[in-house]
């Protein structure tokens, strides 16, 4: 399975994604400042995607969570909607599914955890390194 992470941030704001990013902390004012459209795409297919996606909220969780290196599952909660959490990653044998109440179609545990810590890394590299 091929997990890809398409974060467009809308106007001129990716750099100030980046230097929110860099904070160890952010002020819940700061976590909503930014939002663009994003997508994770599965196989090839879009699996998830919304126009109107607060960036710097999701992304500083899933960077937390991805710095911690546990078998924890990952729950993305947003201040912006009820249907909580938004995006999870459940993790079993070396293997994650991935489900939302916005997903587009269901996986069961299709994601190797190895394919997708490489794309949460990738996406570090992009938002903390320019």
């Amino acid at each position: 399975v091929i997990v890809m992470f398409k974060m467009v941030v809308h106007s001129d704001n990716d750099d100030l994604v980046r230097s929110k990013l860099a904070k160890r902390k952010l002020l819940t004012t700061d976590m909503l400042q930014v939002d663009g459209r994003a997508e994770i795409i599965l196989n090839n297919d879009v699996w998830f995607s919304c126009d109107e996606f607060p960036l710097i909220e999701f992304l500083y969780q899933l960077f937390h969570w991805f710095k911690e290196a546990t078998d924890n599952d990952f729950n993305y909660i947003s201040m912006e909607v009820e249907e909580n959490p938004l995006i999870t990653f459940t993790i079993h044998n070396h293997m994650v599914k991935c489900t939302s109440p916005w997903q587009l179609f269901e996986m069961g545990y299709d994601v190797p955890v190895q394919d997708l810590f490489c794309e949460i890394d990738s996406l570090v590299k992009n938002y903390q390194t320019k």
